[in-house]
């Protein structure tokens, strides 16, 4: 549902179904036309003798990721195929409304638990074509009947320079895979090339103690979001979960990209 009175009043919501696929919708991006563009992914398929939900589905060989365009004038439009490199997780969808020359130019980061990597997508045809993934950097995974889908629980955002950073939780330098560093990266055109990625957290995270008791066996990486944005100076603040003195706590950094 929308407003017209800057969120003073809704009108009823509209609804919209697009396949019989079991589906998550993502974030949505407003482009500068007043298009709204919504990501979802699809996982599942009914199926007879299936065997998620009581038996009436089963998941997909693959998740696939897609965007559909709504406008207050014509509704939904037709569904646009992105990806299907991502799987398992909460990719996000951003789009730049400020740095001239990537106007309305969206960016997709994800994690791929086949081939353990953080991967960003783009594109600058306002969503009917895409890169091909770009992978920013590795993560370790044990066996993923044992281990939380969301490792490496991506999240991207852009400054008001056109500047994109992606932040991770990288696993990669611990031996076990069990305790994690948050890692950023940014890229300063438009997503064709990335920054060396740097350490932001300086200990490592274990989220596996029984000091956090219960929410271990669900959120093994920490949860499932974190917080990143930019700041009117074009500065990136990220707040995280972080377990480095053996219980899970929020922290902070401030991050400057330099000219």
């Amino acid at each position: 549902n929308y407003s017209l009175d800057n969120g003073k009043t809704f009108d009823n919501p509209k609804r919209f179904k697009f396949s019989n696929l079991g589906s998550n919708t993502m974030t949505p991006v407003l482009l500068e036309d007043g298009t709204l563009m919504i990501s979802y992914t699809t996982f599942n398929r009914p199926a007879i003798g299936g065997s998620r939900n009581r038996g009436k589905s089963e998941r997909l060989n693959k998740t696939l990721s897609w965007i559909i365009p709504y406008t207050v004038d014509n509704g939904f439009g037709i569904p646009l195929f992105l990806s299907e490199e991502c799987e398992t997780g909460f990719p996000v969808l951003v789009n730049n409304l400020s740095a001239k020359g990537y106007e309305d130019n969206m960016y997709y980061v994800c994690s791929s638990q086949t081939s353990k990597s953080i991967i960003f997508l783009y594109s600058n045809t306002k969503g009917q074509s895409w890169t091909a993934g770009l992978p920013l950097s590795s993560f370790t995974i044990e066996d993923i009947s044992k281990r939380n889908p969301f490792t490496g629980m991506p999240q991207i955002t852009v400054n008001n320079k056109g500047v994109i950073g992606i932040i991770w939780q990288n696993r990669t330098e611990e031996k076990n895979g069990k305790c994690q560093f948050l890692y950023f990266t940014a890229s300063i055109d438009g997503g064709k090339s990335f920054l060396p990625a740097v350490k932001v957290s300086s200990l490592l995270s274990c989220m596996e103690n029984k000091q956090n008791d219960w929410a271990v066996s669900r959120y093994k990486s920490g949860g499932d979001y974190t917080c990143f944005l930019s700041d009117k100076n074009g500065d990136f603040l990220v707040i995280w979960p972080d377990s480095r003195n053996g219980i899970s706590k929020l922290y902070m950094a401030n991050i400057k990209i330099s000219e």
